[in-house]
């Protein structure tokens, strides 16, 4: 919980200072959980690269079955952020929860936060068939617990179906129904992407808001094991540089470079090319040196301030002599 508190509070290069104590990887089955915390450590760094070769740690022989599923899961999810092809991983993944559904449910576990996750990735990725069938593997999860969560995460995946179609007036309203059951960032942030899509940026900027405010609650929406964590932190970043876009768009720049230079701060040690660093950089600087570069005075002011009165006489229009 420590860890999960440091991250929170902005201090991830701390959190990584303490998982590299060695007396926290003495117990096999510890590292499982270790080794997740230190892949959510390089992600909120933006060190992606680093956390996929993380990754291969989690599906070792000693790895328990759900560091596995994780593991293959978060390969999905690092391929896709780097834009990368995540179809053959894709696959592996969704046909590895869906088996593995049955027994997350009987040992108390719940698999709908992986199935909205894959299938949120697949639908984005134009996998719809891929997105289809984790959407009627969370409708069996939900006939068998009929819990909030459940129920937010089935909308979420509805949504996202209906937006990769191009139906996003109809996506909105299953993200609405979805924060209605139990409110997410995961659905702030697909309500805020289809919301921008029909052309409402003001109600947009508020939904990226809602999760750029609340980072520690993102963070802690699900628990590491679940395998939202790493997405969340990933919209935690990518709402700065969204906000900066639509402030830029509503014409307010002072708001769009303060939003660019929280996105830009907060992966300060990314992966050169990750995500949206380029774009940010070269919007920032250019938000930044209109800025600072003075205004030039209107000429007319100038010339009614200080031109002496001769020449304004001299200048002025000639006005018709009397009687004419």
């Amino acid at each position: 919980m420590k860890i999960l508190a440091l991250m929170a509070a902005y201090r991830s290069a701390e959190a990584a200072q303490i998982l590299e104590q060695p007396e926290l990887w003495e117990e096999p089955r510890a590292n499982d959980h270790f080794s997740l915390f230190r892949i959510a450590v390089l992600v909120d760094q933006g060190r992606l690269k680093e956390a996929l070769s993380s990754v291969s740690a989690l599906e070792s022989p000693s790895s328990g079955s759900w560091a596995i599923l994780h593991a293959q899961m978060l390969r999905v999810l690092l391929l896709h952020q780097m834009g990368e092809s995540i179809q053959p991983e894709l696959s592996r993944a969704s046909r590895e929860v869906r088996h593995a559904q049955q027994s997350m449910l009987s040992s108390g576990g719940s698999p709908a936060p992986q199935m909205a996750l894959l299938g949120k990735l697949a639908a984005r990725a134009s996998h719809l068939e891929e997105a289809e069938q984790l959407l009627s593997a969370i409708e069996s999860v939900v006939a068998q617990v009929e819990i909030p969560i459940h129920s937010a995460y089935e909308e979420i995946l509805r949504g996202e179906v209906l937006a990769a179609r191009g139906l996003h007036e109809e996506a909105i309203l299953r993200f609405r129904t979805s924060l209605d059951w139990v409110e997410t960032a995961q659905a702030h942030e697909s309500l805020a992407r289809s919301l921008e899509a029909v052309g409402d940026l003001s109600a947009a900027i508020d939904h990226y808001a809602w999760i750029s405010e609340r980072r520690g609650m993102v963070l802690a929406e699900c628990p590491i094991t679940c395998s939202t964590s790493e997405y969340n932190l990933l919209l935690w970043h990518e709402s700065h540089y969204r906000l900066a876009r639509l402030h830029q768009r509503t014409g307010e720049d002072a708001l769009a470079t303060r939003f660019y230079q929280q996105y830009l701060e907060g992966w300060g040690d990314a992966d050169t090319g990750v995500g949206h660093l380029r774009a940010a950089q070269r919007e920032f600087a250019m938000l930044a040196s209109t800025q600072r570069r003075p205004r030039r005075p209107r000429i007319e002011s100038l010339y009614g301030l200080l031109a002496p009165s001769c020449l304004r006489r001299a200048f002025a229009p000639s006005r018709p002599a009397a009687g004419t």
